[in-house]
């Protein structure tokens, strides 16, 4: 075939990857968005927002104050009081278990009871030692001279060494 003869290329339409957002009609009546992938053609999820601070520290005291079966004779108890538990078992060396895991433990406990009761209050002490610190501004005068004539500097002969030995000591001037 020449090249006369060749057909013109017809464009091609180039399918976006990115999902397409399309209105639907529930089953009630009322209309949602939903995000449809052009390539095989059916629904994808939806990317969730993160939920606010507030919302994860309600969820967040929500299971801290829940109800736990610590074993399968035993009473339930708040997930709070089980934790307290271990920690009073670590503390008073009762606890079964590796010493590096109940470290961690400890670390988790604080940062739990930190995110979701809040941060303990400093002390009297601490709020005094706050105030003293941190960087302070001085400005000192400089002092009055009683002789404000300005001396010029007197040049003074080069130091030698003892174990030098050399008649002609000399330094370039520019």
């Amino acid at each position: 075939m020449s090249d006369s003869e060749q057909k013109p290329e017809e464009p091609v339409e180039e399918k976006s990857l990115v999902p397409q957002e399309i209105t639907v009609r529930n089953p009630d009546g009322s209309l949602s968005t939903r995000l449809k992938d052009p390539s095989s053609g059916k629904f994808v999820k939806k990317d969730k927002a993160m939920p606010s601070s507030k919302a994860m520290t309600k969820l967040g005291r929500k299971i801290l104050t829940g109800r736990i079966k610590l074993d399968e004779g035993g009473a339930y108890t708040s997930v709070f009081e089980a934790m307290t538990r271990y920690m009073t078992q670590i503390a008073m060396g009762k606890a079964e278990g590796d010493p590096k895991g109940h470290m961690a433990a400890v670390q988790a406990y604080k940062v739990v009871l930190e995110r979701l009761v809040g941060k303990v209050p400093p002390s009297e002490e601490e709020l005094e030692a706050l105030s003293f610190s941190g960087v302070k501004v001085v400005i000192i005068q400089p002092p009055q001279l009683q002789n404000k004539e300005v001396l010029k500097e007197r040049s003074l002969e080069p130091i030698r060494p003892a174990f030098l030995e050399a008649e002609i000591v000399s330094t370039n001037k520019e």
